[in-house]
């Protein structure tokens, strides 16, 4: 406010704002803030009643972060962990070739935040490496399978 503008209640104080109500001017001690608007305490009293105007303010719990307000990890780990169980069942190198690539991603991602657990890198790695190795896995299984295919189609090579 202006330098001249001072409490009605407390003549020695600057006063924050005016009352939206009466006008006078009011300090951070006078001053009732309701639904965005300044009022005097005696204002919100007589608008909002004496409980509403003199209920003391309860300052909110100190938050206690959480993994994903620290950044976390993300969502893609899960996915790749969801496309290895897919590959599974359908379409094997399709769904572990994205899984390896999601988790890839999301690892370079938790790699790139200073402040990164082991954790965190070990959530993006494990989906990653499994699917990895499934693919590795399935091209040595599906060899015998493709040699015994061409045997039989071209007869002994």
């Amino acid at each position: 406010m202006g330098k001249n503008l001072k409490c009605y209640e407390h003549p020695t104080l600057d006063a924050v704002g005016v009352c939206s109500i009466c006008g006078k001017g009011i300090c951070d001690k006078c001053e009732v803030e309701i639904g965005g608007k300044l009022y005097c305490k005696s204002d919100a009293d007589k608008t909002f009643g004496t409980q509403r105007a003199k209920a003391p303010t309860v300052p909110a719990p100190p938050a206690i972060p959480s993994r994903a307000a620290k950044g976390g990890v993300g969502p893609l780990p899960f996915v790749g962990i969801i496309f290895c169980i897919l590959g599974l069942f359908i379409f094997p190198p399709v769904f572990w070739s994205l899984a390896v690539i999601v988790s890839h991603i999301a690892q370079k991602r938790v790699t790139a935040r200073p402040d990164y657990s082991r954790l965190d890198y070990l959530i993006c790695v494990i989906p990653e490496a499994a699917g990895a190795l499934l693919l590795v896995w399935w091209v040595f299984t599906m060899i015998p399978l493709i040699s015994q295919f061409l045997e039989y189609m071209f007869g002994h090579f």
